[in-house]
């Protein structure tokens, strides 16, 4: 069962967050894009989240999130990133 019984909801407080550039938020709307939770499924808005995040956070989540950036890559057919 999903934590935030209103998704649509949390999917707003979410976007507001990443708007100001919350790094938790930012991750938290590139795994539902990636899921399809409380969203469409949408690899390409996942990617964009995940490399966003990447350019803020520490050394270690910028190698994490470029092996998923590859990862989506070659799930979309587009190669490597």
């Amino acid at each position: 069962k999903n934590f935030f019984p209103d998704m649509q909801k949390a999917v707003g407080y979410f976007d507001k967050a990443a708007r100001l550039n919350v790094l938790p938020a930012i991750l938290r709307l590139g795994n539902m894009f990636v899921t399809g939770d409380g969203v469409s499924r949408d690899y390409h808005k996942a990617l964009a989240y995940f490399q966003r995040a990447g350019k803020m956070g520490d050394e270690r989540l910028e190698r994490d999130v470029a092996e998923l950036s590859v990862q989506l890559y070659v799930m979309l057919g587009e190669g490597a990133a």
